[in-house]
């Protein structure tokens, strides 16, 4: 999602879905077992966050088409997964992905300072 491989394939949106809800915890749980060598700062901004992700998950369901009633003309094995992808608002999901680049920015910022590989 946020700096996509340009030569990898997209995954079906069912998938798609998962893999949000999947991110979404590992890194909370990564968060909660670093955020002791993180400035106070820095943790109210991730913990902020949280709650965004949530909404940009919400947001990121409602662009999908749900899953058609059963239908002859569509494959078996595709009529429970989500048709079409990308129905969101223009502008949508932007801020939360800007908010989320500038965190990880400031996350490497900090971590390069621990193992002393910032420019300094």
């Amino acid at each position: 999602m946020v700096k996509g491989e340009k030569f990898t394939a997209s995954m079906p949106p069912n998938e798609e879905v998962q893999y949000l809800t999947t991110y979404r915890l590992e890194f909370k749980k990564s968060y909660n077992r670093n955020k002791i060598l993180l400035p106070e700062k820095l943790n109210n901004k991730i913990e902020s966050l949280f709650p965004e992700i949530d909404t940009f998950i919400d947001d990121f369901i409602s662009g999908l088409i749900p899953p058609n009633t059963p239908d002859e003309n569509i494959p078996e094995e595709y009529r429970n997964e989500y048709q079409i992808v990308g129905i969101w608002p223009v502008g949508r999901l932007e801020p939360t992905l800007q908010k989320m680049e500038e965190i990880n920015t400031e996350i490497e910022i900090e971590f390069r300072k621990i193992y002393g590989t910032d420019d300094k």
